[in-house]
């Protein structure tokens, strides 16, 4: 009845399917994951019109891009599925180490000069080489490599273009 659409407002929307949100305040809106931890949901999340990633994972933003740190990152104590934020070619999957400080890690190509850095996963679902869809699930959120204090676990998110981190919400 209304152009301007209301928070609270109940909206009916045809052929639609229904979401599971997370609802603590402060995490971004992505579908929360069900199931058994021994399966990892993918999502069917998809990007913001114009862009081609999707945010990769449900958390918290607990530290923004800024000089000295060139990514996002998103902290979630429950340790959620994180997923691919564009299609593209896993090019590293490192597991078991310091890993320079990144701990357990996937960079994934996505072509025309872009790849994106998942840092401090707990478990790792993909091997380098290996193409990946949009919204796959690569790994598990954690706290490897040098994470200190307050950061707790928490995935460490970059996007690389032409070989400069760039802030990442520009692209989903």
């Amino acid at each position: 009845q209304n152009e301007v659409i209301q928070k609270g407002q109940q909206l009916f929307l045809p052929s639609a399917k229904p979401l599971a949100v997370e609802q603590r305040a402060g995490y971004r809106d992505a579908p929360a994951r069900t199931g058994t931890t021994s399966r990892l949901a993918n999502t069917d999340a998809k990007p913001t019109a114009g862009k081609f990633m999707i945010f990769p994972t449900v958390g918290k933003l607990t530290q923004g891009y800024r000089r000295g740190h060139y990514a996002f990152d998103i902290g979630n104590r429950s340790k959620p599925p994180i997923w691919a934020a564009s299609t593209g070619t896993v090019t590293k999957a490192y597991f078991g180490g310091w890993g320079g400080g990144y701990g357990n890690h996937v960079i994934i190509d996505h072509g025309n000069g872009v790849q994106t850095l998942y840092a401090h996963m707990e478990s790792l679902s993909v091997k380098a080489g290996e193409k990946v869809s949009q919204g796959q699930v690569i790994g598990r959120m954690g706290n490897t490599g040098r994470v200190r204090g307050v950061t707790g676990i928490h995935l460490h998110f970059e996007v690389i273009d032409s070989g400069t981190k760039r802030v990442p919400s520009n692209y989903y």
